[in-house]
Parts: structure tokens; C-alpha cells; sequence
């Protein structure tokens, strides 16, 4: 990208602070600073057994200042849940493939375990989390149930669990969200309200911040605060889609601070406003809302700009051929009374945005819910053999508002999709003009990336024209020939497998798009 120089000076200024400050760290430890203990878990290990079994000869734990480095690529099954009084610290390898996978399995009994029920801290980091159980999702895979305890989740994913991401069963709980996915929750057969982000259930909670994030498929509620009392709310440059909503969006009851700012959800309540239902939004029962709070506290201060929430025209098509659907509302009366009437206008807009490559909205549920509402199932809530999580593409044309509609000229939504600009955003810097101009790389992409058993190119051409796409090894020989022919004009996909070059070393190589009109070069990873 190009950067002014004065904005380069800053950039680099603020770099400088940063390493300077963290070499004083390496230098001069905090004398307090407990050393952490790594424990390397093998793939194919028994995660139970392998954290329940670290204890002493008495039954006490080795060293509560534990981490367990799960590898990638890994597979950790849990036979019964990982229930400690202890801190909990997962953390998956660095570097090319998928992250590891923890996931219950059944006991002799057919019994299914959850996941995580733990009274300590949580801290997990580049892990994937299913809590899926046979052909159904388990209730509950991940819950923390101490009281001032610490929930902290990066660069992790989740799916398929009945009730929740994350379950916050206790009070004065500290959560932070980063870098994660989330998606396939709730039940994928009903139209009920399970099916959430994170589930607050009626506790108090001090902290509970959701940042740079995408989430899909969720049958119910993104957060779920019902009844219950939060402290500090902040939700900020998030990406959502397709959010069935069974009660709304945002659930946040009594909540003293929040902060729901540069986030960017399609499809939000895709169910439509039905005022006719029995279970309705609280504590308005005539409307569905994206957003609802309970009451007006004293001192309380609620900030929302920068959203963007809107439905695809095929559903607010099929709303229209219902006379007791219509779209649902944006900010409940309570939530416009403690933001101003003033602050309604920056709280959101609507523009639809298309995503580069997400799974579509399932239509064939929306109708069969309202054409048999007796039924005992429907039609799948979740289109999960189109898209996988791993080859999920959010990134969205420059030419919408939307991506420079952010705090600092910054895209709305997850800045991971991103890289280039989430690594100025993370400088604290703004983006300008000439920072928009994105690397030609983004006209090509690549997924999944990490490659297994096969890939998909796709890029977007003007015209016709002659297209090469060619691998190439570090080494720079070139080692596969992945397309050579004329492109159509509009956007093109070519499907390539690397069996198809003979057998090609795991590792990281090089692809080489070349045309008429522009030429890129960006990495990807093979792995087994």
C-alpha cells in the first residue's frame, strides 16, 4: 500500500515505542512474572485424560501455570468434559494447516461428554472447537462457571453446539472475544431460540468485549443477556451473516457501558418481524429488534455508530408474500431514548453488501416455517456443504460505503479479512486515500489456503483474455501448471488439486497469476 510519509513516520514511531517497550520486558522481567510450564500434547491424545491426569501422587495439580500446545493439524477427542478449579490454558501451534481440533466423543455408555466446564480461568488460542455429537449439537460445550474469573479466546473457531460459543454460567466473569469464528449453532431442523454466540444467562458480568470476529448460521440471539446485568459491553468491527435472531440480534438487558460500533451483519433476524409469535423480544412483545435493552440505568452510557444491517432482496421478497411478516426493527425504543434521538442517524445504515465467497441464506427453511409452523422439522437452518469454515471469504468491493465507513476510514466489519489493513488498524493509524488502493492481490484469491485435497482459484477479469496460473517452490522452479486458456469476462473459478502435479511436499509455495491486464504473486500453503 502507499502511505504518505508523515503517515509512514507515525507508523513507524508508534513500531518503534512498541519494540522498545516490549525488549525492556525481555530485559527487565517483572519480578512477580510466574515462568509458564508447556506441556506438548501428540495428536491423537486423549485430551481428558491428558489434563485430568497431570496431577501429583496426591491428587493435586503440577502447576496451575500450565499451557498445553496442541498441534496442528491435531485431533484431541474428550471423553468427559475438562472440569478443573484451575486456570485452563489451550493453545494450538503456529504455522501452516488447520487448527487443532478438540471435540467430545462417546463413552461405552453412548454417552456424550461436553466440552469445557470449568470453575478456573479459560484461556484458549489457535484452537477449533466442535461440539457437535452424532448427527446433533451437544448443550453447553464450553461453559466457565467461576465467579470473577477470566474468559479469554483468540484466533480460535467454533461450531455446532445447541446452546451457545460460550456459556458465562457465573457472576463478575471477564470475557474477551479476537479473531475467532463462530457458526452452526442451534438446532438445524426447528425455528426455536438456542443457538448463540455467547450466552450471558441471567449473571452479572464485569466484561465482555467481541472484536474483530465473523459469525454465521446462528439460530437465536449473537449475544444473550437475559434478565442479567453487564458492566462494560464492547462489540466492535464484527461480521455476521445469516442470523436466524429467533429473539433479535443484541439481548444486552441491564447494561451499564456498551459500545456496538463498525460491525457489519447481513441477514440479521432473517425470520422476519412476526408480532403473532408467542416468544417475542423482550421486553417489547409487539416487535422483533436487532438491538434491546431493558431499562434506562443512572450513569449509563450506550455509543452505536457505524453499523451496517441489511437483508438480501430474495428475502425481504418472501416477507412481503406474508401479510403478519415485515422487516424487523433496528434499535427498540428503550435503546433510542438512551442514545438520543440525535445519535439515531449514526447508529446504522443499510446497504447490502455481497462477500466474496459465504453460503447462501436457506431459503428452503425461511418458507417451510411459515408454510407448515406445525411441523416437528424443517428443512437444514444451515447450508453446511457449500462453504466450510475454513474457506469462508468476507472481503467485499472497495466500490461499497461500507469500506470506508469505519472509525478511521476503516472497512466495517472483521479486519482479518483484511491483512494489510488490519495490521495499519492495529498501529492505531487512519486510513487514507492512497491506503485504499488494495495490493493487486485481492483480484485473485485462493481457498481453502491451506490447500489439502484441492483448491479453487478465482479472479475477476474485465474481459476475455489469456490467463496463466502457475506454482512455483521457494526455490522459484516452477512446479505446477495450475491454468493455461482464456479467462470470461466477470468472475472466473478453476478448480486444481495438487495430486494433479504429482505428489507435491507439504509446505509453502508460491502462485503466480499473470493476464493482460495485471499480474499477482502470493503464498499458499500444502499441507498432507
Amino acid at each position: 500500500m502507499k502511505k504518505s510519509t508523515t503517515h509512514l513516520k507515525s507508523v513507524y514511531c508508534k513500531m518503534s515505542i512498541t519494540i522498545f517497550f516490549l525488549a525492556f520486558l525481555l530485559v527487565f522481567p517483572f519480578s512477580d512474572a510466574k515462568a509458564e510450564r508447556i506441556v506438548n500434547v501428540p495428536s491423537g491424545a486423549n485430551l481428558t485424560n491428558v489434563i485430568h491426569g497431570d496431577t501429583t501422587a496426591t491428587g493435586e495439580r503440577i502447576d496451575d501455570n500450565t499451557i498445553y500446545l496442541l498441534e496442528r493439524d491435531g485431533l484431541y477427542e474428550v471423553t468427559s468434559p475438562l472440569n478443573l478449579n484451575v486456570k485452563l490454558h489451550l493453545r494450538g501451534e503456529e504455522g501452516p494447516g488447520f487448527l487443532p481440533a478438540v471435540f467430545p466423543t462417546p463413552t461405552s455408555t453412548g454417552w456424550w461428554p461436553q466440552v469445557i466446564l470449568t470453575r478456573g480461568d479459560i484461556i484458549l488460542e489457535n484452537i477449533y472447537v466442535s461440539n457437535q455429537n452424532g448427527n446433533v449439537n451437544k448443550w453447553g460445550g464450553i461453559q466457565a462457571l467461576g465467579n470473577g474469573t477470566r474468559v479469554e479466546v483468540r484466533n480460535s473457531q467454533f461450531e455446532w453446539d445447541r446452546a451457545a460459543a460460550i456459556l458465562l454460567n457465573a457472576d463478575s466473569i471477564t470475557c474477551i472475544i479476537e479473531d475467532t469464528r463462530v457458526s452452526k449453532m442451534g438446532n438445524r431442523n426447528i425455528y426455536q431460540g438456542n443457538g448463540r454466540l455467547v450466552d450471558t444467562r441471567s449473571k452479572y458480568v464485569d466484561t465482555l468485549i467481541v472484536r474483530n470476529s465473523t459469525f454465521y448460521y446462528l439460530s437465536d440471539r449473537v449475544i444473550r443477556n437475559m434478565g442479567g446485568e453487564i458492566n462494560y459491553f464492547e462489540f466492535n468491527h464484527n461480521t455476521g451473516f445469516h442470523v436466524q435472531g429467533r429473539h433479535g440480534v443484541f439481548q444486552l438487558a441491564k447494561v451499564h457501558t456498551a459500545k456496538i460500533t463498525n460491525n457489519l451483519i447481513i441477514n440479521p433476524i432473517y425470520g422476519g418481524n412476526h408480532p403473532d409469535t408467542e416468544e417475542q423480544t423482550q421486553p417489547d412483545s409487539d416487535n422483533f429488534y436487532i438491538i434491546t435493552i431493558d431499562e434506562i440505568l443512572p450513569d449509563q452510557h450506550i455509543e452505536i455508530r457505524n453499523n451496517n444491517f441489511a437483508h438480501e432482496p430474495e428475502i425481504i421478497a418472501f416477507w412481503e408474500t406474508l401479510d403478519h411478516v415485515s422487516e424487523p426493527e433496528v434499535l427498540e425504543p428503550l435503546v433510542i431514548q438512551a442514545i438520543g434521538q440525535d445519535a439515531v442517524a449514526d447508529a446504522w445504515f443499510e446497504e447490502l453488501v455481497t462477500f466474496s465467497n459465504v453460503p447462501p441464506v436457506p431459503m428452503d427453511f425461511l418458507q417451510s416455517i411459515y408454510q407448515n409452523p406445525e411441523a416437528d422439522t424443517h428443512p437444514e437452518n444451515q447450508d453446511i456443504d457449500n462453504v466450510g469454515i475454513h474457506a469462508i471469504d468476507c472481503t467485499y468491493s472497495e466500490d461499497y460505503a461500507s469500506f470506508t465507513a469505519a472509525d478511521r476510514g476503516f472497512p466495517l466489519g472483521d479486519l482479518n479479512h483484511y491483512p494489510e489493513l488490519k495490521a495499519l488498524w492495529l498501529t492505531g493509524g487512519s486510513v487514507s486515500t492512497a491506503d485504499l488502493q488494495l495490493p493487486q492481490k485481492q483480484l485473485v484469491k485462493v481457498y481453502p489456503n491451506p490447500v489439502h485435497n484441492h483448491a479453487t482459484f478465482a479472479f475477476e477479469l474485465t474481459k476475455p483474455m489469456s490467463v496463466q496460473i502457475s506454482v512455483f517452490n521457494l526455490n522459484g522452479q516452477k512446479v505446477a501448471e495450475v491454468f493455461n486458456g482464456t479467462g470470461t469476462q466477470g468472475l472466473n473459478t478453476i478448480q486444481w488439486s495438487p495430486s494433479e502435479s504429482g505428489k507435491l511436499a507439504p509446505g509453502m509455495y508460491i502462485y503466480r497469476f499473470q493476464s493482460a491486464e495485471f499480474s499477482v504473486s502470493n503464498s499458499m500453503v500444502i499441507t498432507r
